[in-house]
């Protein structure tokens, strides 16, 4: 599965508050990515194949690339 991250957020959590972050499991031909996006980078996707997931999921996923 492949990370990815909207533009908006920083890795020092700088810029937007962790309350605003939102975690997905997005598919898109076939393939699945976990996201962590901004509300608004969220809403552009949400028409997609999607699932909201926890914080703790998506640094779950994040470690099994480590």
């Amino acid at each position: 599965m492949k990370i990815k991250m909207c533009e908006h957020i920083d890795i020092s959590q700088i810029r937007i508050e962790e309350s605003q972050n939102i975690f997905a499991i997005i598919t898109i031909n076939g393939e699945k990515f976990a996201i962590q996006s901004c509300k608004n980078c969220h809403n552009d996707v949400k028409e997609l194949e999607h699932v909201i997931i926890s914080k703790e999921e998506f640094h779950t996923y994040l470690q099994k690339l480590s």
